[in-house]
């Protein structure tokens, strides 16, 4: 009831929340779990992978993070580009302590006028969550698409939920639960968020936190062209993306080249072996006899990573690094190569990685 009197005085939930996440002790929680990642979430090299990979970010690229709070995936993007930028409302010191080189506006996203077309990509880590769903469909997300280039990727994280619901509720899984407007979203919520955006979806990635008793979900979605906006066809387009399993990666699958997740070997038909030395002719027979589909797509994406690395390798005139006989081969092979080719690097990954 307190929270509600909080907020009744407020009117404004943005301002609500400003107030929240301003608190001393908020930002200290936020940067106490920076630096200490948990189980759940992906390394700081796990995530470069993914922007380099997935969103093709590159050193001459522009950024723009929404919402960067502690400032831990500014910071990494700022590793992979020259220009970053971020909107942070509440936490824009901590967030420009931890990324220097970045710019960082210290103002409501709704009040901020950037230049239209100006980023490549744009990244809110559970941002949209917090505003409500009219202020998303009528105001976030247009301004989101402004400021994208045509065809830019939009990438964002938020929890998935069966039934909405939008109001005040205590954050339960950090120190103090405090309290702060929160936007709970389904299939169809997400689906209006993207339409309201004229963004069509590529992937998405799915996430449990069994401990939290949250799904989360990290999607990467284009800026569509003009004769694709706001069309039926282009809403049932998305939903049924959103539930195609194909499209959905679950347990942390990013599909990078350089795979450095590692999985329980205890799943697989070797018990005592991990699944990154499984050869190609190995990994084929799992997927004949391995029905779940979580267990599948782990070998898919094992399969697919030395498929690609293959290719990269030979794109760069430098296959040669590799053992004879594609069948023979395993990750840990491919990956090794990989790493004594420089050209390959720069050629698929727009930056050197070390």
């Amino acid at each position: 009831m307190l929270y509600y009197i909080q907020f009744m005085k407020k009117k404004n939930y943005i301002d609500f929340n400003k107030d929240t996440y301003s608190n001393p002790e908020t930002k200290k929680a936020y940067q106490d779990r920076a630096k200490n990642v948990s189980k759940h979430e992906w390394t700081d090299e796990q995530w470069k992978q993914f922007f380099i990979l997935r969103a093709g970010v590159n050193k001459n690229s522009k950024v723009l993070e929404l919402g960067p709070g502690s400032g831990r995936m500014l910071a990494i993007l700022a590793s992979l580009a020259k220009n970053t930028t971020a909107v942070e409302f509440a936490m824009g010191d901590i967030a420009k302590e931890k990324s220097p080189t970045s710019t960082v506006i210290e103002q409501n996203i709704l009040d901020v006028d950037l230049p239209e077309g100006e980023f490549d990509v744009i990244y809110a880590g559970a941002f949209i969550h917090m505003f409500s769903s009219h202020d998303l469909a009528h105001k976030v997300m247009p301004l989101i698409s402004k400021w994208l280039k045509p065809g830019g990727k939009f990438i964002f994280t938020t929890t998935l939920h069966e039934k909405h619901a939008e109001g005040i509720f205590a954050k339960e899984d950090y120190e103090g639960q405090m309290p702060r407007f929160r936007n709970k979203m389904t299939r169809h919520d997400i689906s209006d968020v993207l339409m309201s955006g004229d963004m069509m979806p590529e992937e998405f990635y799915g996430k449990g936190e069994r401990d939290r008793d949250k799904l989360w979900i990290l999607a990467i979605a284009e800026k569509s062209p003009e004769h694709l906006r706001n069309t039926d066809e282009e809403r049932n387009e998305i939903l049924a993306r959103i539930d195609d399993p194909n499209h959905v990666h679950t347990d942390d699958l990013n599909q990078s080249i350089r795979r450095i997740m590692r999985y329980d070997s205890a799943l697989w038909v070797a018990p005592n072996k991990p699944l990154e030395q499984y050869t190609i002719s190995e990994l084929e027979d799992a997927l004949r006899n391995v029905q779940k589909r979580s267990e599948r797509s782990k070998l898919n994406t094992m399969y697919s990573a030395i498929e690609e690395g293959v290719k990269m390798l030979a794109h760069s005139g430098e296959e040669h690094l590799l053992p004879k006989g594609f069948d023979t081969l395993t990750f840990n092979m491919v990956e090794k190569a990989i790493q004594k080719s420089p050209k390959a690097q720069q050629k698929y990954f727009g930056a050197k990685i070390s």
